[in-house]
């Protein structure tokens, strides 16, 4: 019994390190139709080429690439990414004099955005939501304290706060949706949008300069109606 236990631990870890030798590093990810520097670091390397680019199917896309040569860099534009999903890339190399492979992986998404760019997403952008409801709410209608010029600042700032953070909360959607490579965000979406952050932009910097010359005229009434009384 102890003999089988000992050879099936041998076999799952043979199975796991012959998995963990498959995987590639991830060299990133990028826009679909762009073209991506391949790259490969090599300081006691005379060459490096690239064998084969295989499209997400798996599929040869290019072969036989030669790779140019910048100090310690080993460099080739690859732009053949017209298909959405994940590129491997293998190469062989003379580390030491001793003819060495390697590889890699690369994300191909419809603007260029990767998983990192998602994570935890759309939990956080429900959480915001509630923030920017509240904020809101607070800023239009909340009295916060009876002082005037506390008060002001309280609720322009919970307005520039709330402006801010829908900003981010809505990057973060065309995050998600470019990562989805969803058709929704066209070029007019993203020229929109950009145009709407600007304005969201410039209001905070307005609401800013405008509680600065709201807090003066405050501050200047506050000593007129202070030394009506004095003189009452």
């Amino acid at each position: 019994m102890v003999k089988k236990q000992v050879i099936w631990m041998f076999v799952i870890l043979c199975i796991v390190s012959f998995a963990s030798a498959q995987v590639l590093q991830t060299f990133g990810t990028f826009k679909q139709n762009s073209c991506i520097d391949l790259i490969q670091v090599c300081s006691n390397c005379t060459y490096n080429n690239i064998t084969s680019v295989n499209y997400p199917n798996s599929t040869i896309a290019e072969a036989n690439l030669t790779m140019a040569k910048d100090g310690t860099v080993y460099r080739r534009t690859y732009c053949n990414t017209s298909i959405i999903g994940v590129y491997t890339v293998y190469g062989v190399g003379d580390l030491d004099g001793i003819i060495t492979t390697w590889g890699y992986d690369f994300k191909i998404t419809k603007y260029g955005i990767g998983e990192e760019n998602t994570d935890s997403a759309l939990p956080l952008m429900l959480f915001m939501l509630f923030i920017i409801i509240g904020l809101f709410i607070g800023g239009f209608y909340g009295k916060f304290n009876p002082h005037e010029i506390v008060n002001l600042c309280l609720r322009r700032g919970c307005i520039v706060a709330a402006i801010m953070i829908s900003m981010y909360t809505t990057t973060l959607l065309m995050n998600v949706m470019a990562y989805a490579n969803m058709d929704l965000l066209g070029n007019e979406m993203i020229f929109l949008m950009t145009y709407i952050g600007w304005a969201g932009y410039i209001a905070s910097v307005y609401l800013v300069i405008q509680s600065l010359f709201d807090i003066l005229n405050l501050r200047k009434k506050m000593r007129k109606d202070r030394d009506e009384r004095i003189d009452y």
